[in-house]
């Protein structure tokens, strides 16, 4: 779908503590977007683009082993809407 109500913000959360990143705190210094972007840049880019529903997160760091996170993506808009999604939980061995 075409993004006609502009992006302003996009957060990543996972549910549980992520080494030093507490539980509920963004993980934007460890995400990159895409083909390698920011979350920042990806954010300043999304302006007209076409999205498909699956987006690619790589993570710059890996967890603990054993340790188990769901993420949280949240993206607001410049109309004041909100769209949040979850993932399924992932537990690193």
């Amino acid at each position: 779908m075409e993004l006609r109500d502009g992006i302003n913000k996009m957060e990543v959360f996972s549910d549980n503590d992520y080494n030093d990143i507490p539980a509920g705190e963004p993980l934007e210094s460890i995400i990159l977007v895409f083909s390698g972007q920011s979350i920042d840049e990806t954010v300043r880019f999304a302006d007209g683009l076409i999205f498909e529903d699956q987006w690619d997160f790589l993570l710059t760091e890996r967890p603990a082993l054993g340790s188990r996170h769901q993420f949280t993506v949240r993206l607001s808009f410049d109309s004041g809407r909100i769209l949040e999604r979850q993932s399924r939980s992932i537990v690193w061995n």
